[in-house]
């Protein structure tokens, strides 16, 4: 047999890391009756159109007969959130959304990114949905 390898444990384990509440609640909370699901949709985007202006400008060179106008493009996110009404869930998304320091934040960067609501449906424990805020 070959020599073998020695693999060396992590400098930091999971333990080391402190254990914080769920954003939105406890996590029992549906479960218990005391908070409800709202999944939020949101659309991200950068703060400067040149994307979207480049996105209508080969439309507009491969269509024939139709013109685009304006448009919207970023990464659309369902952030699914446990609170007891709509105005907390929607701070937990925002919470969520928007970077602040290494630990707080994940899916975008406000030095040149923005977002918007484009829906917020509150979802039962049965799995059906009712749209509590959609953008029109």
């Amino acid at each position: 047999m070959g020599p073998s390898a020695e693999v060396s444990a992590p400098t930091t384990s999971r333990a080391d890391i402190p254990a914080e509440e769920p954003i939105g609640g406890s996590a029992t909370g549906f479960r218990a009756g005391i908070s409800a699901l709202f999944a939020i949709d949101c659309l991200v985007r950068e703060r400067r159109p040149d994307r979207e202006v480049g996105f209508a400008e080969r439309l507009n060179a491969r269509l024939k007969g139709v013109a685009v106008s304006n448009m919207k493009c970023g990464e659309a996110w369902r952030l699914v959130v446990s609170a007891p009404a709509e105005k907390q869930a929607l701070a937990a998304a925002e919470k969520m959304l928007v970077s602040r320091s290494r630990r707080e934040g994940l899916l975008l960067n406000p030095h040149y990114q923005t977002y918007e609501i484009l829906a917020t449906t509150r979802l039962d424990a049965g799995g059906s949905a009712a749209t509590v805020r959609a953008k029109e």
